[in-house]
């Protein structure tokens, strides 16, 4: 015979294991902490050898898993944030203006200061040598924009320059 729909028998629902002591050590310990011998006895009565139903057959609530605090990129990341707070490193770079400002001119003025000390240190030879490689550079690049010019332009350009050179 089949008992009838409204009977519910919690001994017979078979749940997995892993769970089943976890919880109510949990609660148990938060009680003893707290001190609340009342409703402890409350929770033990109600909590049957499996943590996830009741003795009125109901399901206990579980405490929800946060993905982002489970993931281990997000405990990596966390753990780099406070320990580069630690250390005193300012990871977010928020800095005010003017502190951007006077770091842009501090860096500024080191380049030329090296620049200098450079061009100071080189001997006419060099520097001759550098001048001469500029120019070259130059030339080719004016060669290279003559030639991207339409064709049409640099005709134009010829023939202007045979009118200027009969005249």
């Amino acid at each position: 015979m089949i008992p009838p729909a409204t009977q519910f028998d919690v001994h017979t629902v078979v749940l997995p294991h892993s769970t089943c002591h976890k919880r109510t050590d949990m609660v148990n310990r938060q009680l003893v902490q707290n001190g609340n011998a009342a409703s402890q006895e409350l929770i033990q009565d109600e909590v049957v050898s499996s943590n996830d139903i009741s003795e009125r057959g109901l399901i206990l609530p579980k405490k929800l898993l946060n993905p982002c605090l489970e993931s281990p990129e997000h405990q990596h990341l966390r753990k780099e944030l406070i320990f580069n707070n630690k250390i005193g490193k300012n990871v977010l770079n928020q800095k005010s203006e003017l502190r951007k400002a006077l770091e842009k001119h501090k860096d500024a003025q080191l380049k030329k200061e090296l620049e200098q000390k450079k061009n100071e240190s080189k001997s006419l030879l060099e520097k001759a040598v550098e001048d001469r490689a500029e120019k070259i550079e130059q030339m080719k690049k004016t060669v290279e924009e003559d030639l991207n010019k339409p064709e049409f332009l640099q005709v134009h350009a010829k023939l202007r320059a045979k009118m200027e050179s009969k005249s």
